[in-house]
C-alpha cells in the first residue's frame, strides 16, 4: 500500500504527518514529517448526544464539564452552555434556558465551565450546543436535576435502617446532608410489606405485633403497601421512628422540602423488619 485515507479529523485543523515502511525485515525508519490542513466544515454541528457532566460543587458554584468534541465534516469546533434554575426544572419544555457567561463575558468554551452565585435551595439544569463557523447545532439534552454542594446521586441513594426493637427502628442519612443547607428539612415515607393468606384471602396488616406464620390450611404470600407518609418534616440527618412496628419488613425514603425545582424522593431502603414483642407471661397484661 502506497496511499491511504486519514478520516474522522477534525475540519480546520493542522495534523503533522509521517510514514515509515515495513518488509520481512522489520520496520524502517520514519520519513520527514509533513503538515496538512483539513477544510473548513461543510456543515454546522450535529445535536450534542450527552449532556454536561458535573465535576465539582461548592455552595455558591457548578462546574460542568462539556462532551467530548467530534469531528467529521461537520466538526465541533466549540461549544457554548445553556442553564435555567428553579421552577423551570420541574418542566419538560422549552421555558427558562438561558445563555452562560463567564464573568468577562466569554460564552464559548471546550472543556469545563464553573457557574457561580449560586444559590443552595434552587435547583439547576444545563445543556450543551456544539458551533464551527457554519452555525450552530440544535441543544442537546438537559443533565439531572442539579444542586451545589451535594451530588445528586447522594440524594436520590437510600437511607440507613437499622433495628432498636420490636416497636422502633433508626434511619440516619449523613451522606445526603450539606453544610451549605444547615437545618435541612425532610418528608420521611414508609412502605410496608403485608402478608396475604393464601387460604383464605385476609391480609395481613404489617403494623402487628407478631410475625406471619403457616397453617396446614394455606401459605402467606408477601406485598408491598403503598408509601406512604410517616413525618411530614423532619430535621436534621437522623430519626428514631418510634411506635412503628415491621414484623413483615417494611422500606423507608425521603426528600428534601424547600428546595425549588426539585421533587425527586430517594430510592426505597432495603427491607428491615423488626423482632417480635416478648410474649405475656400467663395471668400478664401488655401496658
Amino acid at each position: 500500500e502506497t496511499k491511504t485515507e486519514l478520516t474522522g479529523l477534525f475540519a480546520k485543523t493542522e495534523y503533522q504527518i509521517r510514514v515509515r515502511a515495513h518488509s520481512k525485515g522489520g520496520w524502517g525508519l520514519y520519513s520527514s514529517t509533513v503538515s496538512a490542513v483539513t477544510a473548513e466544515p461543510l456543515h454546522a454541528p450535529a445535536k450534542v448526544e450527552k449532556a454536561p457532566v458535573l465535576v465539582s460543587s461548592s455552595c455558591t458554584s457548578i462546574s460542568m464539564r462539556m462532551p467530548a468534541p467530534r469531528g467529521g465534516c461537520s466538526t465541533d469546533e466549540t461549544f457554548t452552555m445553556e442553564w435555567r434554575e428553579g421552577a423551570a426544572v420541574l418542566l419538560e419544555s422549552e421555558v427558562g434556558w438561558k445563555p452562560w457567561r463567564a464573568p468577562d463575558g466569554t460564552q464559548q468554551v471546550m472543556d469545563t465551565v464553573k457557574m457561580t452565585g449560586l444559590s443552595p435551595y434552587q435547583a439547576y439544569q444545563t445543556r450543551a450546543i456544539a458551533r464551527n463557523s457554519r452555525g450552530a447545532g440544535p441543544a442537546g439534552p438537559e443533565s439531572p436535576a442539579l444542586l451545589v454542594g451535594v451530588a445528586p446521586s447522594a440524594l436520590t441513594s437510600p437511607p440507613h435502617v437499622s433495628s432498636l426493637g420490636p416497636n422502633a427502628l433508626a434511619l440516619t442519612w449523613q451522606h445526603k446532608t450539606s453544610s451549605c443547607r444547615l437545618g435541612q428539612a425532610w418528608e420521611l415515607l414508609i412502605q410496608r410489606k403485608l402478608a396475604r393468606d393464601e387460604a383464605t384471602g385476609a391480609t395481613a396488616v404489617n403494623a402487628g405485633s407478631s410475625h406471619s406464620s403457616k397453617d396446614s390450611k394455606g401459605a402467606h404470600s408477601m406485598s408491598m403497601s403503598e408509601w406512604t407518609t410517616l413525618r411530614e418534616v423532619v430535621r436534621g440527618d437522623q430519626y428514631h421512628a418510634l411506635s412503628v412496628r415491621c414484623p413483615y419488613g417494611c422500606s423507608f425514603k425521603l426528600r428534601p422540602l424547600n428546595l425549588t425545582g426539585w421533587r425527586l424522593y430517594s430510592d426505597g431502603s432495603p427491607v428491615v423488619t423488626t423482632p417480635e414483642e416478648p410474649k405475656v407471661a400467663d395471668g400478664g397484661a401488655r401496658i
